[in-house]
């Protein structure tokens, strides 16, 4: 055969390896879908409650799967669930498990069995005032860990008379976190309708754990992120 091939003889050589490698695509794509399906289900970030780790419109993938039948979670996921006052479901991370004492001091600082989780973070590395919805200068940054997990909290400074409000784990009267159920807040301590208002959250209701950022209308691919493994590999 001569070289180059005349026209048809390319259509002959190049067409079916080039359905081969799209059948191989499809298949794979088809199957990606049917894991994510099963397995995951994937939700749009509508409320800042979750600043600074989780912003205004970020697309996230949780795991349906990530705590079985009889399984909570453990301090420190973020999950998502179905709201106990409403049909909504809602990203907030767990902050104590059932028999541990919740409390809010007026600063704003958890305590959990008594012991502060908070500590001041560096100041590196913040996001920008578009991000977090407020100017810099009007908020503070706490390096908290929980569990496993060493992520940022945000506060607004100021506001200690609004503190003493929460319906449940205030500073003067600590909550005990029922049998079966998670006491959840938002890493924007400040601006989140959590466990300090709705109550803790009923293991019935809780829809998975958050896995990844896959994507971001403000800021495409930069934001894809393994959620769980850059927050419990943190030192």
């Amino acid at each position: 055969m001569s070289w180059p091939p005349k026209r048809s003889a390319w259509v002959r050589i190049f067409l079916p390896a080039l359905a081969g490698v799209c059948s191989l695509v499809f298949i794979g794509l088809v199957i990606a879908g049917a894991t994510i399906q099963v397995y995951g289900r994937s939700f749009i970030i509508s409320s800042g409650s979750m600043i600074p780790t989780l912003y205004m419109h970020d697309r996230i993938l949780v795991n349906k799967r990530a705590y079985g039948r009889n399984n909570l979670p453990s301090a420190g996921d973020i999950i998502v669930y179905q709201s106990p006052e409403g049909n909504y479901a809602m990203a907030h991370r767990v902050i104590g498990l059932p028999g541990d004492m919740i409390a809010m001091d007026v600063d704003g600082h958890v305590l959990v069995n008594g012991q502060h989780l908070e500590k001041p973070a560096a100041t590196v590395d913040l996001p920008s005032e578009a991000d977090i919805a407020a100017p810099l200068a009007d908020v503070q940054f706490f390096t908290e860990t929980v569990g496993h997990h060493v992520h940022r909290v945000m506060l607004l400074k100021d506001l200690n008379t609004f503190r003493n409000g929460y319906r449940y784990g205030s500073a003067a009267d600590p909550f005990k976190v029922p049998a079966n159920t998670v006491f959840v807040m938002g890493d924007n301590r400040d601006n989140a309708k959590d466990s300090r208002y709705e109550g803790p959250i009923p293991a019935k209701n809780i829809i998975g754990k958050v896995t990844y950022i896959f994507w971001s209308s403000n800021h495409g691919w930069d934001r894809l992120t393994n959620v769980v493994k850059e927050e419990t590999s943190r030192p």
